[in-house]
């Protein structure tokens, strides 16, 4: 019978991570000692290997469906889950550089970086790098809850944050990436197209602001068809094809609140002859930096889903519809720093106040919504003598009846079908 021969290639241990120095250390030694005692690698053999357990957090089952909840915490934080994506010493952040001009105050309307301006810094180093006395540099961070820049402070920066750093403060070689020392101004990464930084954050909705003019019933039409388009080659969806479709026909029905409408300015609207007419997209200059109504944060998603439940429709639609954006999923919650109703002991959440009137709406198809006075006893625990469970109740039992990964993959196709739609994308049933 012929001989197997087996070959093992030593690494640097700089070069083996995730895996200790200790762990490759022993590694080699056992490695060793087949040559020197067996010179084989029969499993029979093989020395025993007793490591300890590995450190770190494990993603429990727990962990997992908890993690699927994407609310903001108490603070209006997003959850921390770098303990679960990344080896306790990854304590990268990822770094970028622009032109700003005076980099002390001119951020300017800046776009989401690409993968190829990304530089990996390790988190000591920048933070040593921003403080250094007289000497400190200047980097920026971007608030998603409150959409502004933010001036980099040692003691805030966190392993996985995106960092802007003006070309003018250096940092940066060509040829070894990072380097703290170089005083050298940094040559921008280039590109064609971009996408507006600041577009997830808690209350913006990009792909209504920058898109063409449309109605409420027109856009909800093409959603309504795009769906049907992935429907047709998702048979597997039957069952739930129902739910989809019309969570599809009623996912921006908040759109008609108020709030929304009044974002769009009064002048852009006039000229484009969109006098009273009930809008869910417009050209990205027609809209106004602040809400007129006073409403921060205002999630018409979240309006939406109150309308589906006060029509008596399935909590399967009314979640659709509330998740379409990532913003609302299984709870309700106010954000800091929203604006609270005059009338004390008024409901509010997400730019939603309680007793709020959604006008009649067109939603295409032949389907006109009523008006609607919205209800948000929902955000509170327990059963309402008049509503009935909480949104909480009812969006926990959904998601343990039909499980996270059913749910999110309904989403999606919701999702997909919303941004298809958005693009102006052709229906196409074939493929």
């Amino acid at each position: 019978m012929a001989q197997a021969k087996a070959y093992w290639v030593d690494v640097p241990n700089r070069n083996a991570l995730p895996y200790s120095e200790d762990e490759l250390d022993r590694a080699r030694q056992n490695l060793a000692s087949l040559a020197t005692k067996h010179n084989s690698i029969a499993p029979v053999d093989l020395p025993p290997v007793e490591e300890p357990p590995p450190g770190g957090h494990l993603l429990r089952r727990k962990d997992l469906i908890d993690l699927f909840d994407t609310t903001p915490d108490l603070a209006g934080h997003d959850t921390d889950i770098s303990r679960y994506i990344r080896d306790g010493q990854d304590h990268d952040v990822q770094v970028y550089w622009r032109v700003l001009g005076d980099t002390q105050t001119n951020r300017g309307e800046q776009t989401e970086p690409y993968r190829d301006e990304l530089c990996s810094v390790p988190i000591g180093e920048f933070k040593s790098w921003i403080k250094g006395g007289e000497d400190g540099h200047i980097a920026w961070h971007w608030d998603f809850l409150e959409a502004h820049w933010m001036r980099a402070r040692e003691k805030e920066i966190y392993p996985g944050q995106l960092y802007l750093v003006p070309t003018a403060e250096g940092g940066y070689a060509s040829e070894t990436g990072w380097a703290p020392s170089s005083k050298v101004e940094v040559l921008p990464v280039l590109a064609s197209t971009a996408t507006p930084l600041g577009d997830d954050s808690t209350g913006a909705d990009p792909l209504s602001e920058n898109a063409s003019w449309e109605t409420i019933a027109e856009h909800t039409q093409d959603v309504y068809e795009q769906l049907q388009a992935l429907l047709a080659c998702l048979p597997h969806l039957e069952s739930n094809a129902a739910s989809l479709l019309l969570a599809a026909r009623w996912h921006d029905r908040g759109k008609a609140h108020p709030a929304f409408q009044s974002k769009i300015i009064t002048e852009a609207r006039l000229a484009a002859g969109y006098t009273a007419a009930l809008l869910a997209k417009a050209p990205r200059v027609a809209w106004g930096k602040h809400n007129h109504e006073g409403r921060s944060h205002f999630r018409h998603e979240l309006a939406s889903a109150l309308g589906v439940l006060s029509g008596k429709m399935t909590d399967l639609v009314a979640y659709l519809v509330a998740s379409h954006h990532g913003k609302v999923r299984l709870s309700i919650r106010s954000l800091p720093e929203e604006n609270i109703p005059p009338e004390i002991n008024l409901r509010y959440a997400r730019g939603v106040w309680e007793r709020d009137k959604l006008p009649p709406c067109n939603l295409g198809g032949g389907v006109q919504a009523p008006e609607t006075t919205l209800e948000l006893t929902y955000m509170e625990m327990g059963l309402d003598v008049q509503t009935g469970p909480s949104w909480t109740d009812r969006m926990l039992e959904l998601r343990d009846t039909l499980g996270i990964f059913k749910l999110a993959y309904l989403e999606a196709i919701l999702r997909a079908a919303d941004q298809q739609a958005s693009a102006g994308m052709a229906i196409r049933g074939d493929k």
